[in-house]
């Protein structure tokens, strides 16, 4: 089998799906929730919702129901559907992001990808009052995706997300194996994401 081929068979296999006559193989991995200013969108949301049912509970119901369709784009932009779409016609691989059913995302060599690797993400939560109580600052949640890399491209591409680093290393190896890829042991570290009460802060893991 070539490279491609492998790749295609291991990913129906994992995901249950089979690529369809036009040779792209779409794997949501659903709402991410990961926009810039996401949290603020939240707040317009609200706003229009209420001042909506104010509208209508005040007599105006045909204004209050106009305004409600400026949720549709508003929600679709903060919920951020994400996943990879793979094309095994030309051999090109990406990571979309889908609008309103539109996706985009720009197109890479799926011929370049050819390890897999472990990499490890750190979400740190401030504790607050408790925190300045206990001496414990922050909860820690750990975070494994099992991806494709290309060293040449500096790339790489989630497959799957996991909470536990022996389960990805388990999967990235079955992966390698049977896509006919490197397994790279030694797994790479993300950013560390603080989230205080201001939002989000990066730190070097």
């Amino acid at each position: 089998m070539s490279h491609h081929q492998n790749i295609q068979r291991t990913l129906e296999a994992m995901f249950k799906k089979q690529t369809p006559s036009s040779g792209i193989l779409r794997l949501s991995q659903g709402m991410q929730f990961d926009r810039p200013g996401g949290t603020y969108l939240v707040i317009v949301v609200m706003m229009i919702l209420v001042a909506s049912i104010s509208l209508m509970i005040n007599g105006n119901f045909i204004v209050g129901l106009a305004i409600l369709p400026l949720l549709i784009p508003i929600s679709a932009f903060i919920m951020d559907i994400q996943g990879i779409e793979v094309d095994f016609k030309n051999g090109k691989i990406r990571k979309y992001r889908s609008f309103l059913g539109l996706h985009s995302g720009d197109w890479l060599d799926l011929g370049a990808f050819d390890s897999v690797r472990v990499y490890q993400h750190k979400l740190k939560t401030r504790r607050g009052l408790v925190g300045s109580v206990t001496g414990k600052k922050f909860d820690t949640d750990a975070y494994y995706y099992v991806r494709l890399v290309s060293p040449g491209l500096n790339k790489s591409i989630s497959l799957l997300e996991l909470d536990d680093y022996n389960r990805a290393k388990y999967q990235a190896e079955k992966v390698a194996r049977h896509s006919r890829l490197i397994f790279i042991e030694k797994p790479a570290r993300l950013k560390t994401i603080v989230v205080t009460k201001a939002g989000f802060e990066s730190d070097e893991a």
